[in-house]
């Protein structure tokens, strides 16, 4: 009884990750916005080299955990789309 429960559950754990995965992957993109306004603030100089560098390692970090998250086969279905589109 208890492993048939279990089995209804694997889709929707499979959706959950996939969408927690697209999900940071898509913030890694706002992160990499942040980048290019930080220029245009108030701060200091040195301010402003933290919050870039900050940025940029929250950045990668959140794109690689969702490339990690979502997998090869996305990733590889996106890859693929792309390359059709500009014939690479």
């Amino acid at each position: 009884m208890k492993s048939e429960a279990n089995q209804a559950n694997i889709p929707n754990i499979v959706a959950w990750k996939k969408w927690t995965g697209i999900g940071l992957i898509f913030l890694s993109g706002a992160w990499f916005a942040c980048i290019f306004i930080v220029p245009f603030t108030g701060f200091s100089l040195t301010i402003k080299a933290v919050l870039g560098t900050v940025f940029f390692f929250l950045m990668e970090g959140t794109f690689y955990l969702g490339l990690f998250i979502v997998g090869k086969q996305l990733l590889s279905k996106y890859w693929k789309s792309i390359r059709s589109k500009f014939h690479f």
